[in-house]
C-alpha cells in the first residue's frame, strides 16, 4: 500500500539523494576499521538490529529507539552478558520528571510494581512526603522487580557504556506496528528478544531454547556472562546498501542536516 511516506520519498530530488549518500559516506569514515567478524549493528534511522558474521547478515529484527527528545546516541562497545528476568532501576530523570509528579498526587501510585530505596535501604512508600522533594533534592531510587509488567521484559543484553544504553525486551509490543519507531527514553527495544536470546546463548554457550525458557520460568534474575565479548555498533545511516541496492530512510533526528551544516557551514535547501 502506498502511503504518505512513500509519496514523500518518491518526490525527493536526485541531488538530495546524492547529498544523503555523501553524508552517510562521511559517517562510515568514523566507524572502526575492524567492526568484528561477529558483531551487532543497530541502525537507529532504519529501526533495525542486524547480527553480522563473516560479512553476512545472519539475523535481523525491528527495534524501537529513542524519541526525538531522548535520542539514542551513536557509539561502539562490546556485549558482555545477558540478563534473564531483569530488574529495572529507574533512571534519575524518569524518576524525577515522570514519576515524582504522580507520587505527589498519590503516594502509593507505584507501590504495587516498584520498591523504593534511600541510601540502599528499602523505604516504606507511605513514610515519604513526596512534596518535599524535587529534581536536585531527590535521594530515592526506584527498582521494578521481574515480572510481566517489568519495563525491560524478560531479557536484556548488556554492553556497559557511559550512556547507559542497552538492548531489551518490552511489554509495549504495540509500538512495533509503527513504521517510525522512535518512542523510547534512549535504550533499544527488540521486536523478537527471545529469538536473540536463543540464538546468542545457543551459539555462545550451547544452551537450548528450552533451557533458556526454564531459566525465565524460574522467575529469578539470572546474569549469564558471554565467553567472548561481541562488538555492538549503534549507527545512524539514512542511506545504506540494502539487498536490492541503496536504501534510504527519513532523517528522524535531523542529524543529516546538522552534519551538512558542520561540513559546509550553511543550511540545506
Amino acid at each position: 500500500m502506498i502511503g504518505k511516506q512513500t509519496i514523500v520519498a518518491l518526490n525527493v530530488q536526485p541531488a538530495e539523494r546524492a547529498r544523503q549518500i555523501m553524508l552517510n559516506m562521511e559517517r562510515w569514515r568514523w566507524m572502526p576499521e575492524n567492526m568484528g567478524n561477529d558483531h551487532f549493528t543497530v541502525n537507529i534511522a532504519a529501526f533495525e538490529l542486524q547480527r553480522v558474521q563473516s560479512a553476512q547478515i545472519v539475523s535481523r529484527m525491528g527495534v524501537v529507539v529513542g524519541a526525538v527528545a531522548t535520542q539514542t546516541p551513536e557509539f561502539s562497545d562490546e556485549m558482555e552478558f545477558v540478563e534473564l528476568n531483569p530488574t529495572w532501576t529507574v533512571p534519575y530523570s524518569i524518576a524525577t520528571k515522570e514519576m515524582l509528579p504522580k507520587l505527589r498526587q498519590n503516594p502509593y501510585a507505584y507501590a504495587g510494581d516498584f520498591d523504593v530505596f534511600m541510601n540502599g535501604k528499602l523505604v516504606d512508600w507511605g513514610s515519604i512526603n513526596w512534596a518535599a522533594y524535587g529534581p536536585g533534592t531527590f535521594p530515592f531510587t526506584f527498582r521494578q522487580q521481574p515480572g510481566s509488567k517489568n519495563a525491560l521484559g524478560k531479557v536484556k543484553f548488556m554492553f556497559p557504556n557511559k550512556h547507559n544504553i542497552y538492548l531489551h525486551d518490552t511489554p509495549a509490543k504495540d509500538k512495533f506496528a509503527s513504521t517510525t519507531r522512535a518512542f523510547s527514553h534512549g535504550c533499544i527495544r527488540l521486536s523478537r528478544p527471545l529469538d536473540l536470546a536463543y540464538e546468542l546463548l545457543g551459539s555462545e554457550l550451547g544452551m537450548s531454547p528450552g533451557a533458556v525458557d526454564d531459566v525465565i520460568a524460574n522467575g529469578a534474575t539470572n546474569r549469564i556472562n558471554l565467553p567472548q565479548r561481541i562488538p555492538v555498533h549503534l549507527i545512524y545511516a539514512t542511506a545504506f546498501k540494502g539487498q536490492n541496492g541503496i536504501e534510504f530512510r527519513p532523517d528522524v533526528y535531523g542529524r543529516d542536516r546538522k552534519l551538512y551544516n558542520a561540513l559546509f557551514g550553511k543550511p540545506t535547501s
